[in-house]
Formats: C-alpha cells, sequence, structure tokens
C-alpha cells in the first residue's frame, strides 16, 4: 500500500468530523481512512490559524480523518486543561509566535499593533439630532430584549449596531461567515430586526426620509479621509451583508465630492461632473464589474471615475468637441499609438551611440508593410534596427541586443507602410517618460535601472540571468504603463490632454511626456500622502513583491502579450470595492487589486475575507465596524495585513527609532453612550482571554463569553480593557529534543546529485536526438538554451517548431513540449456557435496533438493555431531517444498510411484493454 506524507491547510475547516460533509467524506475516501484499519498518511502537518487545543473532539475529529488519532494518544473526553491533555497536547503542537526585532527590542505581534478600543479613533461623535434618535432607538431595542430575549443578545447580532436602513420587509437579515451559520439549520436573523423596522417606519411617514445612522456616517467620513487625504489604504470588516453596498454608497459619495474639487480647474470636465452629479448618479451599488468581449471596461454611474475615466461610455460622445478626447480614446490612444511608456534601449549605458551605429534600415525593416507609421510603431521599429545592427557587431554589446531582440521583441513583425525608412533615424532620438523619469532627480527612482550594472548582466555569461533582467525591466515598464492608463495617474494624465499638441503625434507626444514628468515632479515635493506620484513610487520599489503576489505568470508571458496579461490581472478598478457571499468569486482577483498601491482604497467586507488572502502589501488598517462573536475571527481578520513582507513590517523595520508610527491600526468604531459599548467591553475582554489561552501570562483564569447579558454589563462599571502589550511567550514551544534526529544531510545530498544527473541525462538526450533526427552537423547541433521557463529550442531555422523541456507545474516530473508553428484556417461562415465547436471539435480529432489557439483576424475571419504535444521526460527516470522522437513526429512528422487520427483514436482503447489483460485488470472501454 502506497504511503504518502500530507500537509493541510487551514485544517480546522476537518473540525466536525468526515461525517459533517461531502468534501470530508470525499477525502476520508480518497486517505483510505474511511474502513476503520486503513491509514495511507505516513507523517501529517496540520495548518491553521485556529487554535488546536480548544476542544479534544475536534482534534480527534481532524486526526481521525487522517487515521492518526490512535497514534496521538489523546486522553478521552473533551477536556483539555487537565495534566494529561496538556502533556498530550505539548507532543503534537508547534505554535509559531511572530516576533521582530525592531531597535533592539523584541516586538511580539501584539506589541507592533495599536487596538483603538476606546478614545477618537473609537468613539463615534455626533450631532444633537443623532444622539437624541440614537438614544431613542436603544432605548426601544433594549425594551425588546428584555421583554423577549431574557435581556440577553449575541455579539455581532444587532442590526441597530450597522445601519438603520431596513432590509426587505418580515425578511431575517443576512450575515456572511462560517460563525453565522445556524448549527441547526434555521436561518440566523438580527435580533432587533423588528423593532428597527418599526422605527425607522414611523420615522420616514412623519419626516419622509431614513435618518442617517451616525455610526455609518461617522466611519464613512473617518476612512475616506484616511485614504485619499491621508494615504492609508482602509479594510473595513462588517457582519450585515446590506451594510457592504450602504457603506460603498457612503464612501463614493464622500469620494466624488473630493474628485470634484481635483478636477474643477479642467472647466470641461468640471461640466461634466456637473452633469453627472445632477443626472446620472444613483443608487446602483453592484459589487462585480464586467469586462465586455473585447477586454474593454463599461462605464458604470457607482461614482465619477467608473463613469468618466474608467470606460467606454455613450454619454460622453456629444461632448467631443467640448473635450477634444474622449477619456476612452485618449486611453487607447497611450496604449496603440504614443511611444510615451516605451522602453529606449538606446539609452542603455554602455551601448553604442546612435551616431556611430551604421543601420541599414531596409536590411531590417519592410517598407511596403501594411500597418501604418504610428509614433509608437515607428519608435519600435527604430529600436529594432538599431539593436539588429548591433547584434551584428561581435561585441559584449552585441550579445546583449541579441538577448534583448530574442525577449522584448518576440514575435515582432519589422513592417511598416512608408516609403523612405531612412526616417526613422529621428525615432532614434526620441526621449521617451522613462529618459526624462532618469534625468529628474525627484523621479530617477520610478524608472528601471539603466546602468551600467545592467549591461553587464545583460551581456554576462550567465542567459538565465540576463533573461530575468530583461523581462523585470520590461514588467516593470508595462506595470507602471497599465497603472498609469487604467488607475488613479491617469486622471492626471488625462488632464494633460491639451499639453498633447504638436505638428504630429511624435510632437504630442514629447509634450505630453514633458508635462506629466513636471506633475509628478510637483507633486513629490508637496509630500502628498495621495498622489499619483506615491502610486508609481510604490509600484516601482515593491516591483519584486507585486510579481511574486500578483503577476506570477509576468516573466513566463511574452513581450508582446505582456500588456493584456498586465491589464486583465487588474481590469476594472474603482476607487471603492465591497466584497460579500455575492460575489465571491471575484474574490482573489478583488485581493489582487486591493494589493497593488492605487485603486480601491478602501475594501469593504464580510466574513468573506476573514481567510485565504493576504491583503498587506499596501494596506496596516482595519475596521471593525461589525464585530465578530469569535475573538479568533478577530484576529484572523487582523491577520490579513499582519503578514511577512506587509507594508507595516516593511515601513518598521526602516523606520529606525520612529518605528512606533507604522504600527498596524485597528479600530472598534462604536456609539459610547449605547448597547454596543457592552459589545466592545466584551470583545476586548474576550481577546485579551484568547491571548492568555495562547501564550503564559501567569492569568490561568481564561473565558470567552459571546453572549452580552444587559443585567450583568450595567451592574459592571468596568472599563473597556486596554490590549495586552507586553511581550507573549508561546505555550507550545519547540524544545532542544524535538530538534534531536537523524542526520539527513547525506541523504539529501545523494538526492540532489541524482536530481542533477537526472536533468543532465534529460538535456543531454533531446539534444542528441534531435541533433540526429534532423541529420546535423557537430557545428549545427541542437543546444537547449535555458531560461526563466526551463530549456528551449527555437529550431534555429533549420525545423519549424520550438522544442521546450521544462518541471510540470505542481508535480515532481520534467516534461518535453513540442510547438509547431502557427497555422492559418478559415472557420465555417456559419455564424451558429454549433457549427464553430463542431468545426474545432474536427480540427482537434487527433488524441495526441492539441491545438493551442492565437489570433484572430476580424478583416479576414482567420484563425491562427499552433500544433503542441507534451510527454513526460521518460519513465523510471530514463529518457529513451523514440520518446523524443515520438514526440517530433507528432507535431511535425507525417501520419503515414493507416495511422490517420480516426484510426489512432480507434486502437488506443485496443492497446489499453490488451494492458489491463495482462495485468488481471478488467476495464470497460466502451464508447
Amino acid at each position: 500500500m502506497f504511503i504518502f506524507d500530507r500537509n493541510m491547510h487551514e485544517a480546522h475547516n476537518l473540525k466536525k468530523g468526515r461525517d459533517t460533509s461531502d468534501r470530508n467524506q470525499l477525502l476520508a475516501m480518497l486517505l483510505g481512512t474511511d474502513a476503520e484499519d486503513t491509514n495511507r498518511v505516513g507523517r501529517l502537518l496540520l495548518l491553521s490559524a485556529t487554535p488546536f487545543d480548544r476542544q479534544l473532539n475536534h482534534l480527534h475529529n481532524q486526526l481521525n480523518l487522517f487515521g492518526l488519532s490512535r497514534e496521538a494518544a489523546l486522553p478521552s473526553g473533551n477536556d483539555c486543561t487537565t495534566d494529561e491533555a496538556q502533556s498530550a497536547l505539548a507532543r503534537l503542537i508547534v505554535r509559531r509566535l511572530n516576533a521582530m526585532e525592531l531597535c533592539g527590542k523584541r516586538h511580539t505581534r501584539n506589541m507592533y499593533r495599536h487596538e483603538h478600543r476606546t478614545g477618537e479613533a473609537a468613539e463615534v461623535q455626533m450631532t444633537i439630532e443623532q444622539q437624541l434618535f440614537a438614544a431613542l432607538m436603544q432605548k426601544k431595542v433594549s425594551e425588546y430584549l428584555q421583554e423577549n430575549c431574557a435581556g440577553r443578545f449575541e455579539l455581532g447580532m444587532l442590526a441597530s449596531f450597522e445601519s438603520y436602513l431596513p432590509g426587505e420587509k418580515s425578511k431575517a437579515i443576512e450575515f456572511d461567515g462560517l460563525d453565522d451559520q445556524p448549527s441547526e439549520g434555521s436561518k440566523r436573523d438580527a435580533q432587533d430586526r423588528h423593532v428597527v423596522e418599526s422605527l425607522i417606519e414611523d420615522f420616514n411617514q412623519e419626516f419622509k426620509t431614513t435618518p442617517p445612522h451616525p455610526k455609518m456616517d461617522w466611519v464613512a467620513e473617518r476612512a475616506h479621509q484616511l485614504s485619499f487625504e491621508k494615504g492609508k489604504k482602509q479594510l473595513i470588516f462588517v457582519r450585515r451583508v446590506k451594510s457592504v453596498s450602504e457603506l460603498k454608497f457612503k464612501l463614493e459619495r464622500a469620494y466624488d465630492t473630493w474628485l470634484g474639487d481635483y478636477v474643477r480647474a479642467d472647466a470641461a470636465v468640471a461640466d461634466w461632473f456637473d452633469k453627472y452629479s445632477s443626472q446620472v448618479r444613483d443608487l446602483n451599488q453592484a459589487l462585480t464589474d464586467e469586462v465586455g468581449k473585447d477586454g474593454e471596461v463599461e462605464a458604470s454611474g457607482e461614482n465619477f471615475f467608473t463613469w468618466f475615466y474608467r470606460g467606454k461610455n455613450a454619454d460622453l460622445e456629444k461632448g467631443v468637441e467640448q473635450l477634444q478626447q474622449l477619456p476612452f480614446n485618449f486611453r487607447n490612444a497611450l496604449a496603440q499609438n504614443s511611444y510615451m511608456f516605451e522602453p529606449n534601449w538606446t539609452a542603455l549605458s554602455g551601448m553604442p551611440d546612435v551616431a556611430d551605429c551604421q543601420i541599414h534600415w531596409q536590411q531590417w525593416i519592410q517598407g511596403n508593410g501594411k500597418p501604418k507609421p504610428t509614433p509608437q510603431l515607428r519608435f519600435r521599429l527604430a529600436q529594432y534596427a538599431y539593436l539588429k545592427t548591433v547584434h551584428c557587431q561581435g561585441s559584449d554589446q552585441a550579445k546583449a541586443a541579441g538577448r534583448i531582440l530574442s525577449i522584448a521583441f518576440e514575435g515582432f513583425k519589422a513592417e511598416i507602410e512608408l516609403a523612405d525608412l531612412t526616417g526613422l533615424q529621428a525615432d532614434l532620438k526620441r526621449r521617451t517618460l522613462w529618459d526624462v523619469m532618469r534625468s529628474s532627480t525627484e523621479l530617477k527612482s520610478l524608472s528601471p535601472d539603466w546602468g551600467d550594472q545592467t549591461i553587464q548582466l545583460l551581456s554576462g555569461s550567465d542567459e538565465l540571468v540576463a533573461e530575468r533582467c530583461i523581462r523585470r525591466m520590461l514588467t516593470h515598464t508595462e506595470m507602471l504603463a497599465v497603472v498609469c492608463r487604467i488607475d488613479h495617474p491617469f486622471i492626471d494624465l488625462y488632464s494633460l490632454r491639451s499639453a498633447r499638441k504638436g505638428d504630429t503625434e511624435t510632437d504630442a507626444d514629447s509634450n505630453l511626456i514633458t508635462g506629466f514628468a513636471e506633475l509628478l515632479v510637483k507633486q513629490c515635493r508637496s509630500g502628498a500622502d495621495f498622489s499619483s506620484f506615491q502610486i508609481l513610487h510604490d509600484v516601482a520599489h515593491s516591483l519584486d513583491l507585486l510579481i511574486k503576489l500578483n503577476f506570477a505568470e509576468a516573466y513566463h508571458t511574452s513581450a508582446n502579450k505582456l500588456t493584456r496579461y498586465l491589464t486583465a490581472q487588474l481590469n476594472p478598478l474603482s476607487p471603492v470595492s465591497g466584497a460579500t457571499g455575492e460575489n465571491s468569486s471575484n474574490r482573489t482577483p478583488l485581493a489582487r487589486k486591493f494589493r497593488m498601491p492605487g485603486y480601491p482604497r478602501v475594501l469593504i467586507s464580510t466574513d468573506v475575507f476573514q481567510e485565504g488572502e493576504d491583503l498587506h502589501t499596501f494596506c496596516d488598517s482595519i475596521q471593525h465596524y461589525g464585530i465578530s462573536a469569535s475573538p479568533i475571527a478577530l484576529e484572523q481578520k487582523v491577520g490579513r495585513v499582519d503578514r511577512i513582507g506587509s507594508m507595516a513590517h516593511r515601513r518598521m523595520v526602516s523606520a529606525g527609532e520612529q518605528y512606533q508610527q507604522h504600527f498596524i491600526q485597528v479600530s472598534y468604531p462604536h456609539i459610547r453612550e449605547s448597547l454596543e459599548f457592552f459589545q466592545v467591553r466584551q470583545a476586548a475582554a474576550n481577546l485579551n482571554a484568547f491571548q492568555r489561552s495562547l501564550h503564559r501570562l501567569g492569568d490561568s483564569s481564561i473565558s470567552f463569553c459571546q453572549e452580552i447579558d444587559l443585567r450583568q454589563q450595567l451592574a459592571s462599571a468596568n472599563a473597556i480593557e486596554p490590549q495586552i502589550t507586553e511581550p507573549l511567550e508561546s505555550l507550545f514551544r519547540i524544545s532542544s529534543d524535538d530538534l534531536d534526529g537523524g542526520d539527513f544531510r547525506a541523504s539529501l545530498m545523494a538526492e540532489q546529485d541524482g536530481v542533477i544527473l537526472r536533468l543532465a541525462h534529460v538535456r543531454n538526450q533531446v539534444e542528441h536526438c534531435l541533433t540526429k533526427l534532423l541529420n546535423l552537423q557537430p557545428t549545427e547541433s541542437v543546444y537547449l538554451q535555458e531560461s526563466t521557463s526551463g530549456w528551449s529550442w527555437d529550431g534555429n531555422g533549420i525545423v519549424p517548431a520550438t522544442f521546450q523541456v521544462r518541471s510540470a507545474k505542481g508535480l515532481a516530473e520534467l516534461l518535453i513540449s513540442a510547438t509547431a508553428p502557427k497555422e492559418t484556417m478559415c472557420p465555417p461562415s456559419e455564424t451558429d456557435s454549433y457549427s464553430r465547436v463542431a468545426w474545432l471539435s474536427d480540427l482537434q480529432q487527433d488524441p495526441l496533438v492539441r491545438l493551442q489557439g492565437g489570433d484572430f483576424d476580424s478583416a479576414t475571419g482567420e484563425m491562427t493555431f499552433r500544433r503542441n504535444a507534451e510527454v513526460y521526460a521518460g519513465g523510471e527516470k530514463v529518457l529513451i531517444s523514440i520518446e523524443v522522437d515520438d514526440i517530433y513526429q507528432r507535431v511535425l512528422g507525417d501520419v503515414g498510411e493507416g495511422d490517420t487520427p480516426c484510426e489512432q483514436r480507434a486502437v488506443i482503447p485496443n492497446k489499453i484493454r490488451s494492458l489491463c489483460k495482462q495485468n488481471d485488470r478488467v476495464m470497460d472501454l466502451t464508447p
């Protein structure tokens, strides 16, 4: 029986055992633990932010699901406080305790957080009118609880703490999150819903309006100030689902007021803002943003940015003359026609001076091509011809130029509709935005490094290092360009559209570059906490972190598709975003956007973001607008921004003695003179008790209370407990005995040597087999080039195919991949989807080859495809020549008589039956 080790993330989801969900039952079946005496798990690592030592029966259930409950030797019962239980737990559990060294002092996580449980950052300030209505609401709710709920309510389950807006009449208030799901199947409801509905209905009848909620108004105003004026992103957690859209609406109105003042100097835009405010703006608070089939984002009326700047807006068509150029068209001009964001390889330190290069333009560029001469295309062609010329010189710079060409100009067609190609010489003298930035002290750090060290890396002996360097520079320029076109900086760019004037489009680009650079310098000198300069600065200085977290495929995406890839990862953007169970499928894209330094500035969420996504790159502020009953849930929510490499960690480490200014901020906003004070007081006590139970603090009287008893609370004169700020110690430490064990270094080294030999064998076999297969001379031998994607050979003009050896994603296996060149085909003239699917199915009838989709030419209706095949690089760690020959024949070889795809499909089941019969297995393969 095959025994394997297992790592299990978010293991607390298994605490109720194998029979409580289909997921757990399936896992038990796959592990073979659905039978009592079966165990296919060798070693088990359970990972969870939820403590395992709360209830022994939960830990029993988790271990039992993996067939390891008996080996754990936990005592019977559910009491985890006995000496026997503590001794058993100490053998099983390791509790990691986050700590940082700041100015020579050890800080555990509670010490670098500032929790605002009381004071001006937590206690809502109200007008007299708000105080009067809030007092009336509290009186009515208290009376209802006394009469109907024995004077008790559960933490976080009163609707009046979050909103006065009614939901659907006589329907339960909707909550998100595991903590809010009823244990017996009945729908959870806010205990004060009936009181709120009745009181608000009376108010509406009397005053023809809904009373403003003082806490919601105060939080919205404060969150706006912090995010758009102080430059601090805000993560707000609520309990009630509808609170997300209500808070989002108020924050977007505050944003519109701020943006209206920001663009007021632009008379044409200000006029459209006034029209939007009076005629367009509505209560549409959809939480999902749609992208059209063409990849374009549609405008929406949620706020002025999404309506005016973000997407194509038919309402603006009538304002073309007034605006000079519509935002949608201006964005497309920057992306498709402008050379503003192009990398200028002639300016790379160490590359030959343009004046010293005699470029034979006709040799490198076809002058009768289809594309019209836009400034962007002219600039790229000039760069291409320059690099081609340098590449032929046989120097270190030639090596660098060749590598740049192979990566930055992959798939580039050197064609243009231009009779006199020598006119491109002037385009080599253009200065892009990056050139202007490098000449500015304030902006130099925003541009990719174009210094001496870069040219040394590009011309060095390590091809992989050179490739990564080029891809990083391309990702740097493209990412900042995308941010400028779809994020907040686009507002500033569009304000400079009048600067984009000149005798030619090329002159217009030069003027725009100068104007934008001057604006960025001005913002830098002003020291504004939120600005286009600050956004671009944060992207440039956190580039590697952003690539790792948000753009994992950037280095594996060809240069001609990089812009599309980065744009698709971020589009569409909005200044304020919301998340509930309704749009939980968009959780990962939303988290990716929030991890960027620009929009969205505020994320309002129910418990759907309590775990599973990191939101820490540019946010260090949490607001518990709605308080969860569980202290574990509260801790998990703060954990979204308290991660290794978070903005707070980065700034504390680099701030020196001023590190306290960058503590993580956690707020518990509440109305001081209300029942909510009791809730915050109990939540604070629960949090402190939770931390004491996790760590040795000398207090053994641990208790959590998730229900508020009004009589007890009224009888207590205690203030809200302050946060614990003394150093914490782990209750489950790693002892020296735990670290005793065998020395596995020799076996690890032997395994590593085996991997190296395996890689060398595969590489040599592929090179040798392809060289022999193609009858190449020794001087023409196939040589696999190392790249970020593995080893590859582009055919070198000898064979129209590319070959690659790379690792299989998620598996410790090597793959050999072969891809034939593009084939152009015309789909059927019928427009119905059935005919097109049938056509594609006929194309893909060969079971041993797959077609990879390429481009679609809307003018001719033609589609391009590539033939691709992949195989594991040999079984039993040995790759034989017939396997390399097989993959070559699949994509390039002729199909012989009796070996058509249809006949191959018929033969394969027979071969499988034969193999099964040999192994005494029976399998039904009837089609």
